[in-house]
């Protein structure tokens, strides 16, 4: 650990004089430094509403956390956070509208469904709930959050004690979702293994979701047509690393299903074969479709080891193309 040098300390004194450190203002991030300078941070930071901690495991969550009155986005990386942050909540809950709780190096986190049981109770604001590698919690925990909070974004990596009846819960509790991710990519031990036949009919019944992420998910072409018919709003779509995505039937879909797709993400899925890339081509052709027709427009296709030239050709005919073909 070294103090900060006189050079990086000018330039944040610079940044908080002139007041043009947007950023800053909203976001205070913790990590290993010397003990002065995070009591200075911490002192000016706690008039901020964003906090992100990368902290060891030694330092204190807690001591961090009651400094803060009127947090409204908090990210947490670190494995040991679960008792520390139950004695904070009652001091956060009444602002707090977004909850990130990562690790690092895909270690499990040692959280249980009593963190979320009391952010159902607390956090009647709480809007985003993301949870990384969180095996203890359940559906139990998702359930209870879903019936007390306002979620719009729900986030759950390789969260394998959920159950297809806590997706099932999710959505009908919150049918006005916006942002759902399942992802099963990192995964290494495949203890996730969702009946995607059952999540991809309780996903059907979001009309208002526009990011979907099943990444490393074993979810196939007819899962996905059940989804397009449902889900008409779509604008992101990540499906990396779906072996069992083959025809890419889905993209087929009478119109207007898909009208609002503009980022679509097959990276990795192997299964995907000529016709799967034909189908995506001719709705990146359809009339009035977004995909592949603005710059902020992008289709990735890398590692889908299946395709070949012929297929891609495909993208080159119709009108012509404005955004990234990532091969």
């Amino acid at each position: 650990e070294k103090s900060p040098s006189i050079h990086s300390s000018k330039v944040v004194a610079g940044m908080i004089g002139r007041r043009k450190w947007r950023t800053w203002v909203q976001f205070c991030k913790l990590t290993c430094v010397n003990r002065s300078w995070r009591k200075a941070l911490l002192e000016w930071s706690a008039m901020q509403n964003c906090l992100a901690i990368e902290a060891p495991e030694t330092s204190s969550l807690f001591s961090t956390l009651r400094l803060f009155r009127r947090l409204r986005y908090l990210s947490i990386t670190r494995g040991d956070l679960e008792d520390e942050l139950l004695r904070a909540l009652p001091e956060l809950a009444d602002s707090l509208e977004s909850v990130a709780l990562g690790s690092r190096n895909s270690e499990e986190q040692d959280i249980t469904d009593a963190l979320l049981l009391r952010m159902a109770h607390l956090c009647k604001g709480l809007r985003e709930i993301k949870l990384e590698n969180a095996e203890g919690i359940t559906s139990v925990g998702i359930t209870a959050l879903a019936a007390a909070c306002p979620l719009t974004d729900v986030s759950l990596e390789c969260c394998t004690g959920v159950s297809v009846e806590g997706v099932r819960a999710l959505t009908i509790l919150r049918p006005t979702l916006h942002a759902l991710t399942l992802n099963a990519e990192d995964d290494v031990m495949d203890g996730w293994t969702l009946d995607m036949t059952a999540v991809a009919s309780s996903v059907a019944m979001l009309a208002h979701l526009q990011h979907l992420n099943l990444s490393g998910t074993l979810c196939g072409d007819n899962d996905l047509d059940l989804i397009a018919g449902g889900c008409k709003q779509l604008s992101e779509l990540i499906l990396r690393d779906c072996p069992l995505l083959v025809f890419a039937s889905f993209a087929d879909a009478p119109s207007p299903c898909l009208q609002h797709l503009t980022v679509l993400n097959l990276s990795d899925s192997t299964g995907l074969n000529d016709d799967g890339a034909r189908a995506i081509a001719r709705l990146s052709s359809r009339p009035g479709a977004l995909l592949l027709q603005n710059t902020e427009s992008r289709v990735e296709l890398s590692g889908c080891t299946c395709l070949t030239s012929m297929a891609l050709r495909a993208f080159s005919d119709g009108p012509p193309k404005m955004g990234y073909l990532h091969l």
